[in-house]
């Protein structure tokens, strides 16, 4: 289930640009282990040592609701399959990308797709790999924008 939850970089990450949803786990910051809890957690921070732990479609869901950052992960396939048969080691490459509604800007300079994955070259084979790399450069958006 750990794996549904943005790791304690993440976590850290985006507590400094102000993240504080309730949420169903947390890192203790004295020894970085995660815990999930059975009832939601608290919105308030006044529990000291620990770090929220959002799932990261709450993470996505936040940088959609506050910073108006989309993301999509997507399954990228090229060429085909010989007579149509997939082989059974075959897995699906994943990318990611990051954009904006039309008229939203930053600065003068602004594209609409603001960022789109650092794998054009390199292509994640695991969904929750494209995932996090996507949440890692949304969170880096953000810190550029905030400076």
């Amino acid at each position: 289930m750990e794996e549904h939850f943005v790791n304690y970089t993440q976590a850290l990450a985006l507590k400094e640009l102000g993240f504080n949803e309730p949420c169903f786990g947390f890192y203790d910051d004295i020894d970085k282990q995660f815990y999930q809890i059975h009832s939601q957690a608290s919105s308030s921070n006044n529990v000291k040592n620990i770090t929220k732990a959002p799932l990261k479609q709450q993470v996505l869901k936040w940088f959609r609701d506050k910073h108006h950052l989309f993301a999509n992960i997507y399954e990228f396939t090229t060429g085909g399959f010989k007579d149509g048969i997939i082989p059974k080691a075959w897995k699906p490459e994943c990318r990611w990308k990051i954009y904006k509604p039309v008229g939203i800007t930053y600065s003068q300079k602004d594209e609409v797709l603001i960022h789109v994955s650092d794998n054009l070259y390199r292509h994640f084979y695991y969904y929750e790999e494209a995932e996090s790399t996507c949440i890692d450069n949304l969170i880096e958006i953000i810190k550029e924008k905030k400076s």
